[in-house]
């Protein structure tokens, strides 16, 4: 966690699966759970995801607010404005979890007595990097209506095509949008340089998707099947003999990740 400007940085880390490690990993689902939202067992979050955030979120909220509080009594000039959550891998999975935690909570707080936030005028955004999918359809429509996701892959990245789209005839997984895709120059003609799309996701109609919002609110359904994937993006690419973590790793804007 560090602070940039007006705006403080939370950064996730997360373990580092092998390609093989993906491909057999079971994935379990659990119903996400919000302070203060109404319970809805249609909302359906990776269960071992949801349970690493939860066991440090008190932790988290103290770290978040201390270091609001230290930049508004020690050496900022201007309060802070923006809040970013930020990771890669399954790190970019938790970053989203945290941030609705963050953003579903309560809109005013007291610390101490001695600091008070306006947390509806903070901006939240996040950013992830080659982040897999984190829960259902369901779920990834609560992402794109509460927060604004910048959802970066990078060419054909395997790790975004896990957990699998299916994982039984109830739950249907799905990325939320808006994922930015990366083409390294090396794939196309383009003087040297990567390219970078804006991948809008595909209206999927409403076939295979009916179930899935009876007794949601409305104003959380979709008028059809929105997906946030993309199928001419990362999702199009082939990841059978990728080498593990070798595309994974990036680089992202010049920058590999790594451990």
């Amino acid at each position: 966690m560090h602070h940039a400007g007006s705006s403080l940085v939370v950064h996730f880390k997360g373990p580092m699966l092998t390609k093989k490690e993906w491909v057999t990993r079971k994935t379990k689902l659990a119903t996400f759970e919000l302070e203060g939202f109404p319970h809805n067992d249609l909302i359906q979050v990776e269960k071992d995801w949801s349970s690493d955030v939860l066991a440090i979120k008190e932790e988290l909220n103290d770290w978040i607010f201390h270091s609001i509080q230290h930049a508004e009594t020690n050496y900022w000039t201007k309060t802070v404005k923006n809040i970013l959550f930020t990771g890669h891998a399954i790190g970019g999975a938790y970053a989203t979890i945290a941030a609705l935690h963050w953003r579903i909570g309560s809109s005013y707080f007291d610390i101490n007595n001695s600091l008070k936030i306006d947390f509806a005028a903070l901006k939240l955004q996040v950013i992830t990097f080659g982040a897999p999918r984190v829960g259902n359809a369901v779920f990834a429509r609560l992402v794109n209506k509460l927060l604004d996701v910048f959802r970066i892959t990078y060419f054909n990245d395997h790790v975004p095509h896990f957990p699998k789209y299916e994982v039984d005839k109830k739950n249907l997984l799905q990325h939320s949008e808006t994922e930015y895709w990366i083409l390294p120059s090396c794939e196309c003609p383009n003087n040297g340089e990567d390219l970078f799309y804006e991948c809008r996701g595909f209206d999927y109609g409403l076939k295979g998707w009916k179930q899935q919002y009876i007794g949601l609110p409305m104003t959380l359904v979709p008028e059809r099947g929105m997906s946030g994937e993309n199928e001419e993006c990362n999702a199009a690419q082939r990841i059978k003999n990728i080498p593990d973590n070798c595309i994974h790793l990036g680089p992202y804007f010049g920058i590999i990740m790594n451990n």
